[in-house]
């Protein structure tokens, strides 16, 4: 999954992939589950982070602090329909209603879909829960992919009628 650091105090973000240890100019180890090694090519250092709460946390280097902001990132386009300050009436998101991992997709990109159809199926504490479409309409845009571990409240998918 990836994620989207924001830094507001500095006009910055960040897209990181925890799948993956390298991130754009950056290597991270994580040591602890606070403690994080950086090498940003040029030198190393370490990185305490504070617990994450609400997608708000403080990260420590040098004596600085570095207050963030750290929410799941879906991608270009998920970024360009979500960051609107109100989707249109046709649009609604489907978002997961707690965390869990994808085991069904059962719908497509462009496909119709009636009210109450099955979209896909959210695997949390060994149940099944099977997610349905709110309102009739056409599948937007897929934001998962059969597997994927999913936050709760993550934007799955966009229906518009």
């Amino acid at each position: 999954m990836k994620h989207k650091l924001q830094f507001p105090n500095y006009n910055h973000e960040h897209i990181i992939d925890e799948k993956l240890s390298k991130h754009s100019n950056f290597i991270i180890h994580q040591i602890t589950p606070h403690l994080f090694q950086v090498n940003d090519g040029k030198k190393v250092f370490e990185v305490n982070l504070d617990e994450i709460k609400n997608g708000l946390a403080k990260a420590y280097l040098n004596g600085n602090i570095f207050p963030f902001e750290i929410h799941p990132f879906y991608g270009e386009e998920f970024e360009k329909i979500s960051s609107r300050t109100q989707l249109t009436h046709r649009q609604v998101i489907i978002k997961a209603p707690m965390p869990g991992l994808i085991s069904k997709i059962k719908v497509n990109l462009n496909q119709n879909v009636k009210s109450g159809e099955s979209l896909l199926v959210l695997e949390a504490m060994k149940m099944e829960n099977e997610l349905k479409a709110p309102q009739s309409g056409i599948v937007k845009l897929i934001n998962v992919k059969l597997g994927d571990p999913i936050e709760k409240n993550a934007n799955l998918l966009v229906i518009e009628s």
